[in-house]
């Protein structure tokens, strides 16, 4: 494939490039990379996750989370199958407070998996290594 090609995924950092779309994609990928940059919002096949109003919606009903629950989740839906480290999360979701032990980040996914039902389980445990969202 020559770098040519429509189907190649070029970043452009000189232009502010933050997402590469691939090309040909759904026209609703699209749609929702532009929505999240634009509103805030990440769609998660069922769940939607307002940075703007700080609500997450699941099958059409909101669910109540802390503070951090919403952080942790926000932050995991973001970046759809990447794996974070519990220190990576552990200083993007409590940056203030980087000398809390690597527990803390393993009680809230199991908080936020129980309040998210049968969604909690995209939410992966990725052994000795940390967590990841697959939607």
């Amino acid at each position: 494939m020559t770098p040519t090609t429509p189907t190649t995924r070029d970043t452009v950092p000189s232009h502010g490039s933050r997402e590469q779309l691939p090309l040909p994609a759904p026209a609703e990928h699209h749609t929702a990379v532009i929505a999240e940059r634009l509103l805030g919002t990440l769609p998660a096949t069922g769940l939607l996750v307002d940075r703007v109003s700080r609500r997450a919606v699941l099958d059409g009903a909101q669910v109540e989370l802390s503070y951090r629950e919403f952080e942790l989740l926000a932050h995991l839906v973001e970046e759809p199958w990447r794996v974070f480290t519990r220190s990576e999360l552990l200083e993007q979701v409590w940056p203030t407070r980087s000398s809390r032990p690597t527990r803390t980040v393993d009680v809230h996914v199991h908080r936020l998996r129980r309040k998210l039902g049968r969604f909690g389980e995209r939410i992966v445990t990725v052994r000795r290594v940390g967590y990841a969202y697959r939607p």
